[in-house]
């Protein structure tokens, strides 16, 4: 197992269970990206625990944002308001950890029924990933950061749909609003301007 996972442990050890996200979920499903930002979710209630945890764990700091990287990648603002749950661990220089609040952060509840385990990792079930991600696309802002996360997600939606094993059969598992999308997507017929996403939102 990568070190990337530590935290995993760590916070599995105190009774925590941490879902991996974002790059790490995709990978899960054969999509063939870079692991940038080890994107984990934390139950809503457990985050300033999981916190605490791993800021008295050895080798973990917490630096500030950096304000020159924030202007160029847009999408990276939404994570300030999560900032004091950044860490950097000993694994590496470069990236860093991101604990997130679950359903707040990403209408995702974790649970047995939601997750796959292997090993220490918790990984999202494709259903469950799918619908989550569909809600952060169509959501309604109006700020900037946040239009850019959602067609982040976008892009997270695709890889998914060109990659994992089980794109066609999972259509069935899928709310109606997250079938359309996901159908949109597998016949290469997604809208993703600003009207588009509030006729998926509204429909």
């Amino acid at each position: 197992m990568t070190s990337r996972y530590d935290p995993l442990v760590i916070l599995n050890r105190h009774g925590i269970s941490a879902c991996l996200w974002g790059e790490d979920a995709l990978a899960f499903y054969e999509v063939p990206t870079v692991l940038f930002e080890t994107y984990v979710l934390v139950p809503d209630e457990d985050l300033d625990r999981a916190t605490a945890i791993l800021r008295s764990s050895e080798g973990y700091h917490q630096p500030p944002p950096d304000k020159k990287e924030m202007r160029i990648v847009i999408f990276r603002q939404v994570f300030l308001k999560y900032w004091s749950h950044r860490f950097m661990g000993p694994w590496s220089q470069t990236t860093g950890l991101q604990l997130l609040p679950a359903e707040e952060f990403a209408y995702f509840a974790i649970n047995k029924h939601t997750t796959i385990a292997e090993g220490p990792c918790l990984y999202p079930r494709l259903a469950g990933f799918i619908e989550a991600l569909v809600k952060k696309f169509i959501q309604a802002t109006d700020v900037r950061s946040e239009i850019s996360y959602c067609l982040h997600t976008r892009l997270h939606l695709a890889y998914l749909c060109g990659s994992a094993p089980e794109r066609h059969s999972v259509l069935n598992d899928l709310s109606p609003k997250a079938r359309r999308v996901w159908k949109d997507l597998l016949d290469e017929k997604l809208m993703i301007g600003e009207e588009e996403r509030r006729i998926y939102r509204e429909d």
